[in-house]
């Protein structure tokens, strides 16, 4: 998406840790190519696809792994899109990946 310069999206592992009908996400994301130069923040959104007010977005500025967690309640069974965007220092996304995860304690991975 973004120039040689920029940051990369390598990977990101969604953690589901869902149970009694409480959603909670931990994403682990991994980067290449950054440097304190030419990244901003990762942004994490959370697309409840059945309750939009269970939408939230989490960011992170450590780099060049990090993690952001998520917990919701009442949420066990539902879908969620999973983002992982990655800004450069202008604040531009240059990479990002996103997996579909039905919160029910079983983890994704992406790519």
């Amino acid at each position: 998406m973004g120039s040689a310069d920029d940051p990369v999206l390598d990977s990101f592992t969604v953690t589901d840790q869902t149970q009694y009908n409480n959603t909670d996400y931990v994403v682990d994301y991994q980067l290449s190519n950054v440097s304190a130069s030419n990244f901003s923040q990762v942004v994490v959104t959370f697309d409840d696809n059945a309750n939009n007010w269970a939408d939230a977005t989490e960011t992170s500025t450590a780099q060049p792994n990090g993690s952001v967690t998520y917990a919701q309640g009442g949420t066990e069974g539902d879908t969620y899109t999973i983002t992982v965007e990655v800004e450069n220092e202008n604040g531009l996304v240059v990479d990002s990946g996103s997996v579909d995860d039905v919160a029910d304690g079983s983890n994704s991975q992406y790519p």
